[in-house]
């Protein structure tokens, strides 16, 4: 998936979850894990396109070096889709970074 400046990126994120209310998890979507699986990866696609891999601008956030903001954004916006599940999310932080291999 591209960074904010177009980069190709391999990125990989580890999300912790909990059910909050199973009859809501029971009756609003069939398999649960990859509800959230699938709610997670849009999410990672959605803010990775959002903050560039590297900035030289202090004032900027990058996705490598400001993972405590990376990881409040993917978090927020996975609660949120998440809830019309029975879902709360704990954490959503990523795991890897590179450029992709054709890049690096």
């Amino acid at each position: 998936m591209p960074d904010a400046r177009g980069s190709p990126l391999n990125v990989s994120a580890i999300v912790t979850f909990s059910v909050d209310k199973p009859v809501e998890a029971l009756y609003h979507v069939s398999d649960l894990n990859h509800f959230v699986m699938n709610q997670g990866l849009d999410v990672l696609r959605r803010v990775c396109t959002k903050f560039p891999y590297r900035s030289n601008d202090p004032s900027e956030a990058s996705l490598q070096d400001d993972g405590t903001i990376i990881s409040k954004y993917l978090r927020e916006m996975l609660d949120n889709r998440c809830t019309v599940a029975g879902v709360s999310i704990q954490r959503m932080d990523l795991t890897e970074i590179a450029y992709h291999p054709e890049v690096a």
